[in-house]
């Protein structure tokens, strides 16, 4: 398959009422800043507090694999296998489907 430019995924977060695109380059996390959807993140997107955790409703096959960081994390919080850190999470370049549906999940 020719052609370089992968496509645009629509992330849609139901709590937020909000749609935004999330491009190759960026991680969730800040697709989602820079949409002004508000996520927390204490310890400045570097995989270390676990603030930024997210539900996957649908989707989960348009994501990268976790990497070490991200699964280490997961591991000390007992994460569900549709939850990730959106500080690490990566989209596919060329994923097949090109929509997530996830929830934002509060870290009190």
């Amino acid at each position: 398959m020719a052609g370089k430019s992968s496509k645009p995924i629509q992330v849609n977060v139901p709590d937020s009422s909000e749609t935004l695109v999330w491009t190759a380059n960026q991680t969730l996390l800040e697709a989602l800043d820079q949409a002004d959807i508000s996520i927390s993140h204490s310890c400045g997107g570097n995989g270390i507090c676990g603030t930024c955790s997210v539900k996957v409703q649908s989707g989960l096959d348009i994501l990268a694999p976790m990497e070490e960081v991200e699964k280490d994390i997961a591991s000390d919080r007992g994460f569900g296998p549709n939850e990730r850190l959106s500080c690490q999470t990566r989209r596919l370049e060329q994923p097949a489907s090109s929509e997530l549906t996830i929830e934002i999940v509060s870290t009190n």
